[in-house]
């Protein structure tokens, strides 16, 4: 479940922000929750398959929110600048090389949608570390103490 509430929190939040996080996680933790509890409901016909099916519901969130993820992060800034980057690469040494040049492009975009979640969940991962150690960042401290 934590990695599914990360994938959400990782993209949707400031991660600059604790407080942000920290609420953001909270309603993606909850929403989480109810959606397994909603899924055992539905199977108390047959409880020893209860965990199987928390299991495979926990998954499927899994899949769904990696993938919501990453469709977000294709459309971000930083992934439509490399494929732009790398089409107009492509188009330099082919300049009839449209399909290529797109192919190349899409699939630039697709790492950099990869890329970009890996750092964010480590950007995530250190926010949570430093917190729990009460080391957050100083500009955060600063932020909470001007909304005090």
């Amino acid at each position: 479940m934590r990695e599914a509430v990360d994938l959400a929190v990782a993209v949707r939040a400031d991660l600059d922000d604790p407080d942000d996080v920290a609420r953001l996680t909270e309603r993606c933790a909850a929403d989480t929750r109810a959606l397994l509890a909603k899924a055992s409901r539905h199977d108390d016909s047959r409880p020893e398959l209860r965990s199987l099916t928390e299991r495979e519901v926990a998954d499927r969130i899994l899949a769904e929110r990696r993938t919501s993820a990453l469709k977000r992060l294709l459309r971000s800034e930083e992934a439509d600048a490399e494929a732009d980057a790398v089409y107009e690469m492509v188009l330099r040494h082919r300049p009839t090389a449209h399909r290529v040049a797109q192919e190349a492009a899409e699939q630039a975009r697709h790492r950099t949608a990869q890329y970009l979640l890996q750092q964010r969940l480590g950007q995530l991962r250190v926010l949570r570390i430093r917190a729990a150690a009460g080391r957050l960042p100083q500009r955060a401290l600063e932020h909470r103490r001007s909304c005090q």
